[in-house]
């Protein structure tokens, strides 16, 4: 994320970042989403409602010199 765009977002958004809930076909929330900052990260926080959820995490492709 740019140094901009992380200021930006500290600066309105507090603690937290952008919670959102995931909803089944049903219309019923599987999850709940949001971001807090860390030192120069983020800490992906996910909130299950029901079944278990099954987390697949993929790395940005690396940068080619």
């Amino acid at each position: 994320m740019p140094v901009d765009d992380r200021a930006r977002i500290l600066a309105h958004h507090g603690d937290d970042f952008g919670k959102v809930d995931f909803d089944n076909a049903e219309g019923q929330a599987i999850a709940t989403v949001w971001a807090t900052p860390t030192g120069d990260g983020w800490t992906l926080h996910i909130t299950e409602h029901g079944a278990p959820l099954a987390l697949a995490r993929r790395q940005p492709p690396a940068c080619a010199s």
